[in-house]
């Protein structure tokens, strides 16, 4: 995947050194007319290399008024969210490639990912916030279709709403996981 194969809009929540927060929020825009984007990532993504214990949020960042439209995939693509969210309006999308039964184009919840910071699993660190619910209202989603059909796919078939577990495998297998889950509020 390259650089270009992904837009970020991460909300987020800044702590200063007084303890002062500023919350981040991601509002009001469109993204319009945009083809081959693998990801679309909503959600805060702390820095993993130097300046990680500065540059994180402290809690999730909040979107409202976001609009995905006229959206083109000729490679699976995701929108993942993991905010406190209001307004996601994604409409007219055409898919060109096969849909496997793991595809989901809007992911609403958190995220786990285990970067392995070094061999031991006592170095290794967690690069979401896998443990934190977020609340989802607001969302619509409509023209999701296979090219050439006229038929928008069935909802269920295009989002999925992540509830995550603990892996209790872990550090056998990665990621750690967690217990936290998106709510949409329909």
């Amino acid at each position: 995947m390259h650089a270009a194969d992904s837009i970020r809009l991460p909300p987020g929540v800044k702590r200063f050194d007084d303890g002062t927060l500023l919350p981040c929020p991601v509002h009001d825009i469109t993204l319009r007319r945009i083809t081959n984007i693998r990801e679309f990532k909503l959600y805060d993504q702390p820095n993993l290399e130097l300046g990680r214990d500065r540059d994180f949020s402290v809690g999730l960042g909040s979107l409202r008024g976001i609009r995905l439209e006229d959206l083109v995939f000729h490679v699976p693509g995701r929108i993942e969210v993991h905010a406190e969210a209001q307004g996601i309006h994604l409409r007219n999308v055409t898919v060109h490639h096969p849909l496997d039964a793991a595809w989901h184009l809007p992911a609403l919840g958190p995220k786990s990912m285990t970067y392995k910071a070094g061999t031991a699993p006592s170095s290794w660190l967690e690069v979401f916030s896998p443990d934190i619910d977020c609340t989802l209202r607001e969302v619509t989603v409509q023209g999701v279709r296979e090219a050439g059909s006229s038929q928008d796919l069935p909802l269920d078939r295009v989002v999925r709403v992540i509830e995550l577990k603990p892996n209790a495998d872990y550090p056998r297998t990665t990621p750690k996981g967690g217990t936290g889950r998106g709510i949409w509020i329909r």
